[in-house]
């Protein structure tokens, strides 16, 4: 007698799953505990049944041609506060797919190739969540492809777009004033991780930034030091560094302040205090922050500290677990970088 091979079986396993929106839940899993548990001859029968459903499927256009997965179960996806889209079954429509105001409290992930409507369903959950006057802040990493946002008669009134390291609608922004109730000490620490981790000074940088705080801090007090400061005081100490690997290390630093200070970027951070980024969450909105104009390295550092001013703001206001807001994040890979978490944890 010839048996199958556990390859084979697997294989039978998953084209009855991949049937379960055609044979329901139920039916497909008697099928499967049926196939485990039934002897050669049962089996066979069960095959038959499933090339059988296989065919009927494949006669019908929608799916003919697709490749067919198990969908999320319809319990899942049909009872929640925001649709974001319709789930298929190859090219065939099932049942929409929503998701619950607890979910927002993770992080979600949207992926696709280009082209694949990724921004389309953010804006299209722009809309419903700007219906429940929830604030959103978006930073728009190169293709200011938010703008079609204005567009929307019941969003145009919402949205306000600025155009970070350019002048047509500035933002201006000092990294370097805590949010309020977190000690300025913890916010230099913050501060200098943020900055050694989006441009990969490992370490050494993290070190001369924070000595340079420490010392800013006390000198303009009960003011506050701007980025500016830092490259002064930087440039002012290269000198007077007592080894060579200190003046590497202030060497190191200075390179990306060169660029953070330069023109239009420089005048984001040249003020006392600027826009809060609290302030967006004060009122229902959506918030755009295109940073087309800034260099990748710029773009990371920008974004790194105000997803760490946010955080500490929300800590300290005491928040968690409540759903203050939204943030969309286009092209996280620049921000999540898996070579800099091997480097830094």
């Amino acid at each position: 007698m010839i048996t199958e091979s556990v390859k084979e079986k697997d294989e039978i396993l998953e084209e009855i799953r991949r049937l379960i929106p055609i044979l329901g839940k139920e039916k497909a899993s008697k099928l499967e505990i049926a196939y485990l548990l039934g002897d050669d001859n049962y089996r066979k029968k069960i095959h038959g049944i499933v090339d059988a459903v296989r065919a009927s499927v494949f006669s019908d256009e929608e799916l003919k041609e697709s490749v067919l997965l198990e969908p999320p179960s319809k319990h899942i996806s049909v009872h929640g506060d925001f649709e974001i889209g319709t789930i298929l079954y190859g090219k065939k429509e099932i049942y929409p797919l929503v998701l619950n105001r607890e979910d927002l409290l993770t992080h979600i992930g949207i992926f696709g190739s280009s082209g694949s409507g990724k921004t389309n369903i953010i804006q299209f959950l722009c809309l419903q969540l700007s219906q429940l006057n929830i604030p959103i802040i978006i930073f728009d990493f190169s293709k200011r492809n938010y703008r079609d946002l204005l567009t929307v008669p019941e969003l145009k009134d919402k949205i306000k777009i600025f155009t970070v390291g350019r002048n047509v609608s500035p933002f201006r922004f000092n990294p370097l004033k805590p949010p309020e109730g977190v000690q300025i000490s913890q916010w230099a620490k913050e501060f200098a991780e943020v900055f050694d981790h989006a441009y990969w000074l490992l370490g050494g940088g993290r070190h001369i930034i924070l000595k340079a705080l420490g010392e800013l801090y006390k000198k303009f007090d009960p003011a506050l030091p701007k980025i500016a400061d830092v490259k002064i005081w930087l440039e002012q100490s290269y000198n007077e560094a007592i080894s060579a690997r200190e003046r590497n290390w202030i060497a190191t630093a200075e390179r990306p302040l060169e660029s953070l200070c330069f023109r239009e970027t420089r005048e984001i951070f040249d003020c006392d205090e600027g826009i809060l980024p609290s302030t967006f969450f004060e009122k229902p909105g959506i918030n755009v922050l295109e940073l087309d104009s800034l260099s990748t390295d710029d773009k990371t550092f920008f974004i790194e500290v105000m997803l760490q001013w946010i955080r500490d703001w929300i800590l300290s206001s005491n928040m968690r677990e409540k759903l203050v807001g939204v943030i969309v994040l286009e092209e996280a890979h620049h921000v999540l970088n898996r070579e800099k978490t091997k480097k830094f944890g």
